[in-house]
């Protein structure tokens, strides 16, 4: 009787590990065997909820914003088409879109401030913005950005190379008619084009290079 009663405690599981596994896993049920297993019913919802668990987070990546991703890179950026509808000044423009407005920084390129709220108008800043209001204004350009890189500055704008309907790429057009600096504080794939635009701009003394001790 008492070796009955040993083989019948070692077959099942005990009350407090049936306490423990109703805890961890929900309703237990007892087979002839004395195993325990979980309730069908019980199953069938923890599937449901995980399930649930998983659209969710999927529908909560796609309802990222498309600027922006978890390293805060973009591995490759769409091309997009809209409307230049304000020059701020020489380097930064608006673009209306098909969707939204956004604040454009063209890449790779700085000219001479003219709206900046703590610096007086520099030199050439105004012609530099004039050249850029005549190119682009109210004209429809092509826009990418450089893969690898911050989709959008510190100040929230677009970073891109901007395409005018000529073909002509705006960035290094500035700097090769010597209305801007080639920006190489930050790395892009076009650094070295643009410094030889800007060497070309010195040694041909265009725009703000026309007095040849100015410096970047």
């Amino acid at each position: 009787m008492v070796e009955a009663t040993a083989g019948m405690e070692a077959g099942a599981l005990s009350r407090r590990e049936r306490g423990v596994a109703r805890n961890r896993f929900g309703p237990l049920v007892n087979t002839r065997s004395g195993v325990y297993k979980l309730r069908k019913g019980f199953v069938v919802r923890s599937v449901a909820v995980l399930v649930a668990t998983l659209t969710l987070t999927s529908c909560a990546g796609h309802m990222r914003s498309p600027n922006t991703s978890p390293t805060g890179h973009v591995p490759r950026v769409e091309e997009e088409s809209g409307t230049v509808s304000r020059v701020i000044d020489g380097d930064t423009i608006q673009v209306a879109l098909l969707d939204r407005r956004e604040t454009v920084r063209l890449i790779g390129v700085d000219t001479p401030e003219s709206v900046h709220p703590r610096k007086p108008v520099e030199r050439f800043a105004l012609e530099a913005s004039a050249f850029v209001r005549q190119r682009a204004s109210g004209k429809r350009v092509r826009m990418t950005g450089e893969p690898g890189t911050p989709n959008r500055d510190r100040y929230g704008r677009l970073l891109r190379y901007v395409y005018l309907d000529d073909g002509v790429l705006l960035n290094s057009e500035i700097i090769a008619l010597g209305y801007g600096f080639a920006y190489t504080k930050y790395p892009f794939g076009r650094m070295e084009e643009f410094r030889a635009l800007e060497r070309q701009a010195r040694e041909q003394r265009k725009g703000l290079w026309v007095d040849s001790d100015q410096q970047p």
